[in-house]
């Protein structure tokens, strides 16, 4: 199949209040095929923070954000699968710490309610990160967790659309992120992991059989004349059959316009679960995606 796409089109409003007050609205048009991330036009962040970035590393927001669970770094046209299966879009608030080593804390009340419990603010996450920037070594590290993990935008989809619009579930389980992205001279290493901690209940993610949801992200890459990128990636997941691909094989090139345009080709091999899954098919697919992303 082929066709002419919108991925992501984002008009952002931010505005100053004071000079520790400032808040942002921005409204997103997504174009898919994936019914799962379909979205027309809607507000993506609307929130209200108190810091100044140049006189204290302690900030704070309140309102609609992508709370600070994982980091979704990539050189590819596509979002790569950790940020399809852990990307977090919620009315929370947030707090951060961010000088050199950073941390963050976030509470919200969630689209998901445990069997027992009542509609609260119970989820609740937190991540710490180290950036170190030298001459030649850009190095950057991060750990999030969770406390409910059913509660990304991706998987309380597909647990709503099991249940029948049903947003009971047995328990909250916990997930986990990791990443790693080294810059060394003109070379590129990214690894970065978004997993479940332990087992969703029957019914939740497949309907027959219980499953533990992750993803993965190795990606490779060097830059030529800092205008000119080359990449390879090699992505994976786990239980997440019928929903995602179980491997995922990557390159791409992209090129800088200028400051403000890139140009990137994109080539992708999708392996299917084998039959013995839920939905499986043991098939695979290639997609090729030339993308421009331009931002003013």
């Amino acid at each position: 199949t082929s066709d002419i796409m919108i991925n992501r089109a984002e008009v952002r409003i931010n505005s100053m209040i004071s000079e520790w007050i400032s808040s942002q609205v921005s409204l997103r048009y997504r174009q898919s095929n994936d019914t799962l991330l379909q979205a027309d036009l809607e507000i993506d962040n609307a929130y209200i923070e108190y810091g100044n970035a140049f006189l204290s590393a302690y900030s704070a927001q309140i309102g609609q954000i992508y709370v600070p669970f994982g980091w979704f770094e990539t050189n590819m046209a596509s979002d790569p699968l950790t940020r399809v299966i852990a990307e977090t879009r919620e009315v929370a608030f947030a707090a951060t710490f961010d000088g050199g080593f950073n941390a963050s804390v976030y509470v919200f009340n969630g689209d998901l309610i445990e069997s027992g419990n009542d509609d609260t603010l119970d989820s609740i996450g937190a991540n710490l990160g180290y950036l170190y920037e030298g001459q030649s070594a850009h190095v950057d590290i991060g750990f999030g967790y969770i406390n409910n993990f059913g509660d990304t935008d991706f998987l309380s989809k597909i647990i709503l659309q099991n249940q029948n619009g049903q947003s009971d579930v047995v328990e909250y389980v916990p997930g986990i992120a990791a990443h790693l992205i080294l810059n060394w001279g003109a070379f590129q290493l990214i690894g970065e992991l978004a997993a479940a901690s332990k087992e969703f209940a029957t019914g939740e993610i497949y309907l027959n059989q219980k499953s533990q949801p992750s993803a993965t992200n190795l990606e490779m890459g060097y830059n030529f004349a800092k205008s000119w990128n080359i990449s390879v990636a090699m992505q994976n997941s786990v239980d997440m059959s019928g929903y995602l691909p179980e491997s995922r094989l990557m390159f791409a090139t992209s090129y800088k316009i200028d400051d403000s345009t890139r140009v990137t080709f994109e080539y992708a091999n999708n392996t299917d679960y084998d039959s013995s899954n839920p939905n499986g098919s043991g098939e695979s697919g290639s997609s090729i995606i030339l993308a421009a992303t331009t931002s003013f």
